[in-house]
């Protein structure tokens, strides 16, 4: 058992630099001035995802009318898109419309530029640039 690294109150904080994925069990003893002993243990389900949202497939929607611009991302993603320029800033890019895994803009051009972002703030480094012929 490792010390917490903030302790000496009511709140004790140990900070972790190496956890991995998956079920982890953590063991605490507390021991206040009066030699009252205390011990409880804890468990957490660590999810960490790392990987930025990909974009795995592209179309025009035409069973909607009007068509849609349409992706999908092989993971929750919020996704952002121009037809103008590749952008730097995620929320510089116009926020698609999220339906059930598919994210939607109205279709106005050839050329589009897609980032996305996924829950754990993973954001493509680059904007997708997604072409459709005539």
């Amino acid at each position: 058992m490792a010390p917490f690294t903030e302790t000496n109150n009511n709140v004790h904080t140990n900070f972790f630099n190496s956890l991995n994925s998956g079920l982890s069990i953590f063991h605490v003893a507390c021991q206040d001035l009066a030699g009252n002993l205390a011990k409880a243990k804890t468990q957490i389900d660590l999810k960490m995802d790392r990987g930025v949202p990909q974009i795995i497939r592209a179309y025009l929607d035409s069973s909607i009318n009007p068509p849609l611009f349409t992706i999908e991302t092989d993971e929750q993603a919020e996704c952002r898109v121009s037809t103008e320029s590749h952008f730097e800033v995620f929320e510089n890019g116009n926020l698609m419309i999220n339906e059930d895994g598919k994210h939607q803009a109205p279709f106005n051009s050839r050329i589009y530029y897609v980032r996305c972002k996924d829950e754990f703030e993973n954001v493509n480094p680059t904007s997708a640039r997604i072409s459709f012929l005539e």
